[in-house]
Formats: structure tokens, C-alpha cells, sequence
């Protein structure tokens, strides 16, 4: 069924057309995709480093989809850090029945049963954290920022979306303003509560409870 093989793509006689590209959420459009395979999605650049977001590459890639009955979204991936779209499904998905989606995770070894146990072995007393995620599976915790996302998460109020001004108490306004580069401008109100908790607001949904020090 081979039809003519050019550098990047590869055309059959049933009109069918496998090609690479680059990772990008505008050459994707305006095609009809019978399946999507996103290869080592978990190092494609986050939101905020990068001109081209994976989350907004996936966005692109769901409406090429859409005409097709049967098509799939496949992303194959070493797991890595703990944020980016392979992270957020695999919170969202992982381990439940109804969710409609597949997530699949498992070691090396388990994949690749002709994989030399040795080699496992090594990488692991060589460097366990690395190891773990390279023949493990498993996300790493050390690429995380200075405050992890667990610490993050433990504080917030879930589902909240305002906190009223309290009379009588006394707010504290702080602003990061952007430096010019890649990073984003951020703006607190805080608070001390009667039970000497420090509460956080990030505007403008964003809200954190901490002890403090």
C-alpha cells in the first residue's frame, strides 16, 4: 500500500498520511487526524517558558480529531516533573475506571521483560531519583519549585473564589511585578485571623492558609 515515502512523512494508496512535526500548535491545524501520538510529552516546555505551550499543542490537536469517529489523542512519555499536561492526567485519570481515558503506567522491566535486570540495577545505585522515573515510572519530586505543589495544595481553600473584607481587621498588599522576562507578575492580600493563622489571598482566586513562623 505504499504509495511514496518523502523525508518526513510516508503516503499509502488509501489516501492515509503518516508524518512527524515538529511540536506546534499552528502547523496542526486544519487537518483531520485519525490519531495524534505526542512523543516524550512530559519534557514539552510549560505555559509560562514557552512560544509554543504543550497544553495550548493539545488544544489544537482535539479539533483535528473531531472528525474523525474512532480517533485517538496518544501521549507516550518517561515520566518527569510534577506539572505539565502528562502530570494533570495523570491526577485526573489514573487508577479510575469511568474516567473515559487511558493512563497507562508501568516500569521498564514490566514493558520490556528482555531489559537486563542489571542495568536497572545500576542506574538505580547510580542515582535512585533519576532511575525511578527513567526505568520506574515514577514522577520525579526533585525538579519541583522552592514550595512543592503538595505543600501548595495542602493550604488552599478548594472551590473558593472570594473572601469578603472583614471589619476591623487589618490587610497587608504586596506586589511581584514581572522582571521583563518569562516570568509572571503576582499580587497578594494577607491577613492575620483571631486563631493567629495567616491567611493569603492571591488575586484573583488564588487562596493559601499558612502557619506563621
Amino acid at each position: 500500500m505504499l504509495s511514496r515515502e518523502l523525508k518526513e512523512s510516508v503516503e499509502f494508496t488509501n489516501r492515509v498520511v503518516i508524518e512527524v512535526h515538529t511540536a506546534s500548535y499552528r502547523t496542526i491545524r486544519g487537518y483531520s487526524c485519525a490519531a495524534c501520538i505526542n512523543d516524550e510529552i512530559a519534557f514539552w516546555v510549560g505555559d509560562e517558558e514557552s512560544a509554543e505551550p504543550a497544553g495550548e499543542i493539545i488544544a489544537a490537536e482535539r479539533p483535528a480529531l473531531a472528525t474523525l469517529p474512532g480517533a485517538l489523542l496518544l501521549s507516550l512519555s518517561s515520566p518527569h516533573a510534577r506539572r505539565g499536561p502528562l502530570w494533570e492526567s495523570f491526577k485526573t485519570y489514573y487508577g479510575k475506571d469511568d474516567a473515559g481515558v487511558l493512563l497507562w503506567k508501568a516500569d521498564s522491566r514490566s514493558m520490556n521483560p528482555k531489559l537486563d535486570a542489571s542495568i536497572v540495577a545500576e542506574a538505580y545505585e547510580r542515582d535512585p531519583i533519576a532511575a525511578a522515573a527513567e526505568y520506574g515510572a515514577e514522577f520525579r519530586s526533585d525538579c519541583d519549585s522552592y514550595v512543592s505543589r503538595e505543600v501548595v495544595e495542602a493550604c488552599l481553600y478548594k472551590g473558593t473564589t472570594e473572601i469578603p473584607r472583614v471589619e476591623g481587621t487589618r490587610y497587608f498588599g504586596f506586589v511581584d511585578p514581572s522582571g521583563g522576562s518569562v516570568d509572571s507578575m503576582t499580587l497578594g492580600i494577607a491577613h492575620r485571623t483571631s486563631g493567629a493563622r495567616a491567611v493569603l489571598a492571591g488575586c484573583p482566586v488564588l487562596t493559601a492558609v499558612a502557619e506563621p513562623r
